[in-house]
């Protein structure tokens, strides 16, 4: 991990941090339902390049605020990057196995032995 996060996180602590985060995630979505305004107008209108390019430089900005601050929500519960990619990973196969099976065919025993295993069963 960057070691300016540790030093930011420590700096002030969980407890701020965790309020900031909250806030960076609130002004993440608002510019993405900016984006989505916009994007819903340029269907119907012409819309300005530079406004579209300001739309899009407010999320990212907002997107590093946030990353960010989830990086230090790691440090302090202590979460290796490598845990945190592993559950990523384990989410993210999740979903294309979601996708794969919406497919109209019929599963594989494989599939089946998966799916059940999943649940528990």
């Amino acid at each position: 991990m960057d070691n300016r996060i540790i030093k930011i996180a420590e700096e002030y602590g969980h407890r701020p941090q965790l309020q900031m985060l909250i806030e960076e995630m609130a002004e993440l979505t608002k510019a993405i339902c900016k984006f989505i305004r916009v994007d819903d107008r340029a269907k119907r209108e012409p819309v300005q390049v530079a406004e579209c390019t300001e739309v899009i430089e407010n999320i990212i900005e907002e997107m590093a605020d946030v990353q960010i601050m989830i990086l230090q929500l790691q440090h302090f519960i202590n979460l290796s990057d490598e845990s945190f990619k592993e559950q990523m990973n384990k989410k993210l196969d999740r979903q294309i196995e979601r996708i794969n099976l919406k497919k109209d065919r019929p599963l594989t025993q494989n599939e089946l032995e998966k799916m059940f295993e999943a649940k528990g069963m």
